[in-house]
């Protein structure tokens, strides 16, 4: 199972479309998730536990986004990484 999360749900909803497309019978699931809310990522994870209870691989293949204000950076950028485990 390959569960896709990302800010832009229409973008989630094409990539599943293409792997789909690609590799017929894929069980692929698209689901919002925007790092830089704590309650997103929280609301995420709990989706992500009920759809699929061990989670065996995690490609976090966002880049480190810069924000003016260093506490939202580390907050966004390390901290809610960690928030989906735990």
């Amino acid at each position: 199972r390959i569960i896709i999360g990302s800010r832009n749900t229409v973008t989630n909803e094409r990539a599943v479309s293409e792997l789909k497309r690609r590799n017929p019978g894929t069980d692929v699931t698209a689901l919002a998730l925007d790092l830089a809310s704590l309650e997103s990522v929280r609301e995420f994870a709990k989706r992500v536990a009920e759809i699929e209870p061990i989670v065996d691989v995690l490609i976090n293949n966002g880049a480190a986004r810069p924000y003016a204000d260093p506490y939202t950076q580390f907050r966004t950028n390390y901290l809610v990484i960690r928030a989906i485990f735990y």
